[in-house]
């Protein structure tokens, strides 16, 4: 099953997990499974014939948009930009 919720995995009896990011408890031990993760923003053409593709990140509220929901219920804030100053 596939589950955002943050699980113990030993208390709930899995012999392994699968998790994105660097949220891991201090007691596993984690091997990465790819390369760094990179998350892009996409919509569908026609969408943006008819709203307009956003100029700046800011804009992306005006939007309507899928959000993600953590372990908590908490919806993910999303985290943009790139590596250069």
């Amino acid at each position: 099953a596939v589950n955002n919720h943050q699980v113990d995995i030993i208390k709930e009896g899995f012999d392994a997990g699968i998790r994105y990011g660097e949220i891991i408890p201090k007691d596993m031990i984690a091997v990465p499974l790819t390369g760094s993760l990179k998350w892009v923003v996409v919509a569908a053409p026609a969408y943006l014939a008819k709203y307009g593709a956003p100029g700046l990140p800011s804009e992306l509220k005006d939007h309507s948009c899928i959000n993600m929901r953590l372990g908590d219920g908490a919806v993910y804030q999303w985290e943009l930009g790139n590596d250069e100053a």
